[in-house]
């Protein structure tokens, strides 16, 4: 007669074991990183010394110019300033959603003010950022409303902060090909700034 004990604590033994590498996969992608927060960029806070890219929003890059009805204005820096300031000397909470291309944690963060506000909700319904991607999804809701009040960058004209983006890193490729192409931008923005579509991306006048 066989005995297949062995075999079976074998199995056992190996079942145990994926389970316990499933456990800690799954505490490292939602683990949380907590303490004072300082706003590196209008969608990137940094939190114990590790810069935290907010989760599934994107705010105008740090060199992006936007435009009113007087001027060209820094939105990028104006966006940094004002999660700052919304973040005072509280404390901050980020739940981490994995890893972005250039290697920094993804995560939704929230202030600990006893009403938990969602920082990256907050950038998008107060109009200081957008709803991104797949992941932003969450926020189009937030969005419409900011774009229907006219908050914070609504109320202007502004080149969406992905479209910037890729037109800037295209112009650093090929310089003399790096004009904006403006038909991504908001109707506002072409209103407001006729000409914009023959302006260099990234240029940046005081």
């Amino acid at each position: 007669m066989q005995i297949h004990r062995p075999q079976s604590f074998a199995h056992a033994h190996l079942l145990l074991s994926s389970f316990c590498v499933l456990l800690s996969m799954c505490a490292a992608v939602h683990a949380e990183l907590s303490g004072t927060a300082v706003a590196i960029s209008g969608d990137t806070v940094e939190v114990q010394g590790q810069a935290v890219r907010l989760y599934g929003v994107t705010a105008p890059a740090m060199d992006q110019l936007c435009v009113s009805t007087r001027a060209q204005w820094r939105c990028g820096m104006v966006a940094r300033l004002k999660l700052d300031q919304h973040i005072g000397d509280s404390l901050v909470v980020c739940r981490e959603q994995g890893v972005d291309r250039h290697g920094r944690m993804l995560g939704r963060c929230r202030i600990d003010d006893g009403r938990d506000t969602d920082l990256n909700r907050w950038l998008v319904t107060s109009g200081w950022a957008f709803a991104s991607g797949a992941h932003g999804q969450t926020y189009k809701a937030a969005q419409e409303q900011a774009a229907s009040s006219g908050a914070g960058l609504w109320r202007d004209g502004f080149v969406p902060s992905d479209d910037w983006r890729r037109i800037a890193e295209s112009a650093e490729r090929a310089p003399g090909d790096g004009v904006v192409d403006c038909s991504s931008c908001t109707l506002r923005h072409r209103a407001l700034d006729p000409g914009g579509a023959e302006k260099k991306a990234g240029s940046v006048t005081e």
